[in-house]
């Protein structure tokens, strides 16, 4: 970007003192620290993601469960379910009251 034009044009202004080959050095290590700076960024916003799995990791770990969890009664038969099925008739799901129907 930026460093890379400010190596061009100053190449083009001293061409009396400065050789191609001094220009071409110096424009090519413009390009690598670019590239340079654009991998660094992308690697610390990763870095960055990867902290933020790991805090919430860390904060659903130590968030007690709620109250009504697990039914401590009278546990199904053995044998429960041997076999079973579904039926729907007349149904009508939205996401919420306002919204149109989703099923």
């Amino acid at each position: 970007g930026l460093v890379t034009l400010a190596c061009a044009l100053g190449g083009v202004f001293l061409r009396e003192s400065m050789g191609a080959s001094s220009v071409g050095l110096l424009l090519s290590y413009a390009l690598n620290l670019s590239f340079a700076l654009i991998m660094v960024t992308r690697l610390s916003s990763q870095t960055e993601n990867s902290f933020n799995a790991v805090e919430r990791v860390l904060h659903y770990g130590a968030t007690e469960p709620e109250a009504g969890g697990l039914d401590k009664g009278a546990a199904p038969p053995a044998g429960w379910p041997a076999e079973g099925g579904l039926e729907f008739r007349d149904v009508c799901v939205r996401y919420r009251p306002g919204l149109p129907n989703v099923l």
